[in-house]
């Protein structure tokens, strides 16, 4: 069965929380403004950093943000469709922006790259913008096709920025502020020294204390947050 709208479909499988209100925008300013400004001319962006630091996130926020200003615009994760064959890139070169996120997942696989490549220049041809992210640079991302390998270094390649040290007080604070929550020092504190360093799991954190704090009605303090929170 074919269906009726691929934008609303897309829009519906987006992640609500992966929105640009909800990015906490650190180091990665630069960034975030040509993401903003993606589809103004035909762009490529080569997106790389570790595991966990709000890649998925970045892109998902940007096809949103296309979505609700009437730009075609699609999301697509190839480590969850690898299994399906490359064929699920065909006509995907006709939106004003695509977003490929974990390519490095196909790296090696050698109808994957043709594909790819194929891809890269069809949207080139149409005018169209391609973002793709990667846990690696175009060159250590491990592709074997040169012609691909030089294509995903053609264009604006930035890497994502984790939290600093120095700012991660600034990232609760900021994730806090999203769910109407004030820290006091010693809440601060506590969650300063217990939680990991990315961005993903702080706002899982907070998901996870607006839940609870909801049906306790109780307000954050650090014997509350020892009782309830699961590291």
């Amino acid at each position: 069965m074919q269906i009726a709208s691929p934008q609303l479909s897309l829009k519906l499988s987006l992640t609500p929380a992966f929105s640009w209100s909800r990015f906490y925008v650190g180091a990665n300013a630069e960034l975030v403004s040509v993401l903003h400004h993606v589809v103004d001319t035909p762009q490529f962006v080569y997106l790389w950093g570790h595991f966990n630091v709000g890649k998925t996130h970045l892109l998902q926020a940007t096809c949103q943000e296309l979505l609700d200003h009437n730009h075609r615009a699609f999301y697509l994760s190839l480590k969850a469709l690898k299994g399906c064959g490359p064929s699920v890139l065909e006509g995907l070169d006709r939106y004003d922006c695509l977003c490929l996120d974990d390519i490095h997942e196909v790296a090696g696989d050698a109808a994957w790259e043709t594909a790819l490549f194929s891809l890269y220049n069809d949207i080139q041809a149409h005018g169209k913008s391609l973002v793709v992210v990667s846990q690696h640079t175009p060159d250590a991302a491990g592709f074997k096709l040169p012609d691909l390998v030089s294509r995903l270094q053609s264009g604006m390649t930035y890497y994502v920025n984790p939290i600093a040290e120095d700012k991660y007080i600034d990232a609760i604070q900021y994730q806090a502020a999203l769910y109407g929550f004030k820290l006091n020092t010693d809440v601060q504190h506590f969650l300063m020294t217990r939680t990991k360093r990315d961005i993903a799991h702080l706002a899982a954190i907070f998901k996870q204390l607006d839940q609870l704090s909801l049906v306790e009605q109780r307000r954050l303090t650090v014997p509350f947050l020892k009782k309830v929170l699961v590291f």
